[in-house]
């Protein structure tokens, strides 16, 4: 390569910063990508940045230089306006006379020969951060593409440069899509492969840049949660959750369950079914069980999940009986109440001394006994029955005779307080005046 010419003397302003060399813009197209670069020079530092759009707008379409290209035409020195112009429409601005201004065409024809601008710009490209070489490429999105079998399904590649001569898709199937600057779609309206190998291709020139990916298909059913029988409080029950997928007809599917919640431990398992054994407690009523299945393929996870609301029946417990009157004479009022716990609500029914003379209230919770009498002495059993058990729980009544009138009590004092009074007075009479009882005439 010549060594480099020294710029003549003289004032000369360098290349408008809009108007790039030709040869840097053909290069640019040539690496496929932007190039952003530095060059120093003896009238300071300029930069330059190229990309293949910039190069359409300013070349009038892309383009791609030799590595020895024929020389340009030396550039057009004319004196009016004292203005020299080369290639391109580059070119230095001076105040000279005709043979100063030949002599800045030579120099700035040497600058911008080809040979030049290649090797400079090659260098600075691998040694300045950001102006390596970016060959096009294609990429598929999504880069893993996962579905459930027969549904639809949406591709694209795209292309990293826009100066490809062909972007299409190689495929085993009818290739239905859209195409637009960059981009290429692929529509598939229902898989019914459940693996399918997948091409997307860009030619850049000389270059064939491909993009590969496997479409995997798969079912998968949501999980069930099942409790087996009843769950009854103090009892043991079993809650099972199952599931089912399919990822093709030869390999098994990577399934996992999880099975928690309700106050049971977590329990986790590999394989289409889980299921925990535990002693079921009355807290747990109206706890919720959940079950989490999922499904890996590949670098992709599909998740489903179920849940189910504990129902713990009881049998009847914590059954009571009162009475605010546990002794009573004939004629009182009575009155005994009974309750119970239970899943479901218990029935109640009474056991008692006699079946006469009591009525029910409360929807059989409580008895009322008006005036009662001695047959109404002994033991109240009250009985809490459901279809999981029964309950029980008693209280005694005491009977403690006749109940007798008020008055009698008041009249027995006044007579008592009238004798006593009637005794005195006598005694006071005979004390003091002396009186004695008349003698009874002898007949």
């Amino acid at each position: 390569m010549p060594p480099r010419p020294a710029p003549p003397k003289g004032r000369a302003v360098p290349p408008p910063r809009r108007s790039l060399p030709g040869s840097f813009a053909r290069a640019g197209e040539c690496f496929g990508g932007s190039l952003s670069l530095w060059v120093l020079s003896g009238d300071g530092i300029w930069g330059f940045w190229v990309s293949p759009e910039r190069q359409e707008e300013e070349e009038g379409g892309p383009g791609c230089f030799a590595i020895s290209p024929p020389r340009p035409p030396p550039p057009r020195c004319e004196k009016a306006g004292a203005s020299c112009r080369g290639k391109g429409g580059n070119g230095v601005r001076i105040d000279a006379s005709l043979a100063a201004c030949q002599q800045h065409c030579a120099y700035w024809s040497r600058i911008m020969d080809p040979c030049w601008t290649w090797g400079a710009m090659a260098l600075l490209c691998l040694l300045m951060l950001g102006g390596h070489p970016n060959p096009c490429r294609v990429s598929i999105y999504p880069e893993e593409p996962t579905v459930e079998f027969g549904s639809s399904l949406l591709l694209n590649c795209t292309s990293s440069c826009r100066n490809y001569s062909r972007l299409n898709w190689e495929v085993s199937i009818t290739k239905m899509g859209t195409q637009g600057p960059g981009w290429v779609s692929l529509s598939i309206p229902n898989v019914t492969s459940w693996s399918l190998e997948l091409q997307c291709f860009g030619i850049f020139g000389q270059q064939r840049n491909i993009a590969e990916t496997t479409l995997h298909a798969y079912r998968f059913l949501p999980p069930q949660i099942y409790l087996e029988g009843d769950t009854v409080a103090g009892k043991e029950a079993r809650v099972t959750c199952n599931t089912s997928a399919q990822v093709s007809p030869h390999d098994p599917p990577n399934l996992h369950l999880t099975l928690w919640g309700g106050g049971l431990p977590t329990s986790t398992h590999r394989g289409p079914s889980v299921g925990l054994s535990f002693t079921a407690q009355l807290e747990q009523h109206g706890q919720e069980v959940m079950c989490e299945a999922v499904l890996r393929l590949g670098r992709r996870t599909v998740n489903a999940s179920a849940a189910v609301t504990l129902w713990v029946w009881a049998a009847p417990h914590d059954v009571q009986v009162w009475a605010p009157q546990t002794v009573f004479t004939t004629g009182d009022n009575l009155t005994v109440m009974c309750r119970a716990e239970g899943n479901p609500p218990p029935q109640l029914r009474w056991e008692m001394p006699t079946n006469t003379s009591w009525e029910l209230w409360d929807g059989g919770t409580t008895i009322t006994i008006p005036a009662a009498q001695r047959v109404h002495d002994g033991t109240y059993r009250c009985l809490a029955e459901n279809r999981y058990g029964t309950g029980a729980a008693s209280i005694d009544l005491v009977f403690r005779g006749y109940s007798r009138s008020p008055l009698i009590p008041v009249v027995v004092t006044l007579a008592m307080v009238t004798v006593l009074a009637v005794v005195a007075v006598f005694w006071w009479l005979y004390r003091t005046q002396g009186w004695k009882p008349m003698p009874s005439q002898p007949s």
